[in-house]
């Protein structure tokens, strides 16, 4: 392989005349002016006769065509292969024409590619077109997973790529983006099950429900919790505030001005959901008696139990009587009993710290309205945990809370632009200040260029997947320093491939995750279920119609009479038309009588 055409410090063209060059290789240019240099192939392209390189192409001009006739290729008639390589640190001079380019001896590249090893670093898969360095790799970057591709278990044949997680205390942060299909919830799952292996305290939002580990050999088993907001975990009311609950609320319905006004006013420091949730109903029943001029009015002329009742009420809640409505209260109450019903103030959050203090990962599950909330709620109350304790403690044991990730599928939801929830503030308040802390963030997301601007910039390693919106397009081009070949690739990226930018190596690389240990979830293809359902309806139909066999059009009403009682009522036309349709598929045979048609087994 030579260098051709005109250079530059950074990128050059080269040619080859016997191999293919492949995409995202690496390669060493011997400059006899400054000495070896690393690089890696961006664009490829083979041409031949039938497909003649041309001075306008993107991969040529005058200049190469002259160079490639120089060195004795027949551009017209004989293959040729051109690729465009890119250095991986800017050489001081452009690299020098006609050059020699050779693969480099592992040695070489080694602190380019792999930073660390697998005991302070998540083994998340292979670094593409490596497999001619990792014949003469370290044994200890050998054999540490399995491939999946095309279908097929590989055991591994290129270089591990592998993320320094002790790197995260200068460079804190990561995005996962990817659309529908590209291998992102794969990845995330990968990158879980790497965290679990070093022991990593994680919380996993889990808004789809599938984030389990079960494997062959178990060895999770004892490393991960699942929680469901409402049923094993919830908020202890008197932590939230009104800005909490507000958007609490919100989740069940939207809430007006005066309503949002109604709760800043009425909710107290520490208090608890039974003790507003009186204050509430009591309001509504002063209410409805009418004006302070009513109450009063009414407690007089009630002298009895019952207008003690209503004095003692009037007495405690007097001060929201006058500046409260009737309507926004019932309408605030609605709400409050809607979101109370999924259980979420019956629960408390102790036995998720508790877990993350032994070190596991704690997968949270619910709703995406409850999840907002909650999740704003318990990484708020994690944060300032692990905030006091550095700030305040001594290092003891005994005060001691962990260093922890936090893992948000569908972060888009949590921290959009322009939409100032409670968990986009505390999650831009990790994204800027957790470092010091010892709080990371991975964030995930079908919708990059819909995250909130000031948390994607805290961003600073990224793992990029298949993704087609040019808008998304834009925005991983604005974060990262991939390059404009690669984003043009970025649409068309087989699932499980990936893009990652990384602040550590200071440039992005190509990998294809392993296959992951865990298992997936098993879910139906909806067209087996409904196939399946149908074929069970069919199944019950058919049983109780063997038993009128051979059925007469005239004797349809005693069938249709014995098909309700079991929950299968049809009219006369359905039950005709599946009589039908069943002798259409071999089960039944029809036969025409004088009297209608009959129906009997096949």
């Amino acid at each position: 392989m030579k260098v051709i055409g005109m250079t530059t410090s950074s990128e050059a063209y080269i040619v080859e005349r016997e191999n293919p060059i492949r995409i995202n290789e690496y390669l060493k240019i011997r400059d006899k002016n400054q000495g070896d240099l690393i690089c890696e192939t961006t664009k490829t392209h083979a041409y031949n006769r039938f497909m003649p390189l041309k001075p306008d192409s993107d991969m040529a001009d005058t200049h190469v065509l002259e160079v490639l006739k120089d060195l004795g290729y027949d551009i017209d008639n004989e293959k040729i292969y051109i690729a465009k390589v890119r250095l991986l640190s800017e050489a001081p001079y452009p690299i020098e024409t006609g050059s020699e380019v050779v693969v480099p001896e592992f040695d070489e590249i080694k602190d380019i590619l792999i930073r660390t090893d697998d005991k302070k670093g998540l083994v998340l898969g292979a670094i593409k077109n490596t497999d001619e360095l990792y014949k003469y790799a370290d044994e200890k970057y050998k054999d540490l997973f399995t491939m999946f591709e095309d279908k097929e278990e590989r055991e591994q044949y290129e270089l591990p790529a592998i993320f320094d997680l002790w790197s995260m205390k200068d460079y804190p942060h990561i995005g996962i983006f990817g659309g529908s299909g590209s291998g992102k919830s794969y990845g995330i799952r990968v990158f879980i099950e790497e965290l679990m292996r070093l022991n990593i305290p994680t919380i996993v939002s889990d808004p789809h429900n599938e984030m389990s580990f079960e494997s062959d050999d178990d060895r999770f088993k004892d490393k991960y919790t699942i929680f469901n907001v409402g049923v094993d975990a919830g908020i202890e009311f008197k932590d939230l505030s009104s800005f909490d609950l507000i958007y609490l609320l919100k989740s069940a319905g939207d809430l007006s001005d005066a309503q949002s006004s109604f709760i800043e006013m009425a909710l107290e420091k520490n208090e608890s959901a039974d003790s507003f949730n009186t204050k509430i109903e009591s309001l509504i029943e002063l209410l409805e008696i009418g004006t302070s001029a009513d109450i009063e009015k009414y407690i007089t002329d009630n002298p009895g139990p019952e207008g003690n009742r209503i004095s003692t009420l009037y007495k405690n809640y007097k001060r929201f009587v006058r500046s409260s409505n009737l309507s926004v209260i019932k309408a605030i109450r609605w709400r409050f009993k809607r979101i109370e019903s999924t259980g979420i103030f019956n629960f408390t959050s102790r036995d998720i710290i508790n877990a993350l203090k032994q070190s596991k990962t704690v997968v949270i599950r619910g709703e995406m309205r409850i999840l907002l909330v909650y999740m704003s709620y318990i990484l708020r109350s994690l944060y300032y945990m692990r905030r006091t304790y550095k700030d305040e403690h001594d290092g003891s044991a005994e005060h001691f809370f962990p260093p922890f990730v936090s893992v948000i599928d569908e972060a888009h939801n949590f921290a959009p632009k322009g939409d100032p929830r409670p968990s986009k503030a505390i999650i831009r308040e990790i994204a800027q200040e957790g470092r010091k802390y010892g709080v990371f963030l991975a964030l995930a997301t079908q919708r990059p260029s819909i995250l909130d601007d000031t948390t994607t910039a805290q961003l600073n390693s990224k793992f990029i997947f298949r993704t087609t919106r040019q808008t998304d397009i834009q925005t991983i081009k604005e974060e990262t320093d991939i390059s404009p070949d690669e984003s043009a690739r970025l649409p068309y990226l087989r699932s499980g491939n990936v893009f990652f930018s990384s602040a550590v190596m200071g440039r992005t690389m190509f990998i294809r995750i392993r296959k992951a240990i865990s298992h997936q979830p098993k879910s139906e293809n909806p067209f087996d279920e409904l196939g399946m359902m149908k074929e069970s309806m069919d199944e019950e139909i058919v049983e109780i119609l063997d038993r009128f066999l051979p059925v007469k059009v005239l004797d349809l009403n005693i069938v249709m009479t014995e098909l309700s009682k079991a929950g299968k009522g049809m009219d006369s036309k359905e039950l005709i038309a599946f009589l039908d349709r069943k002798s259409g598929e071999g089960y039944y045979k029809k036969t025409e009588t004088p009297f209608g048609d009959k129906y009997e087994k096949a």
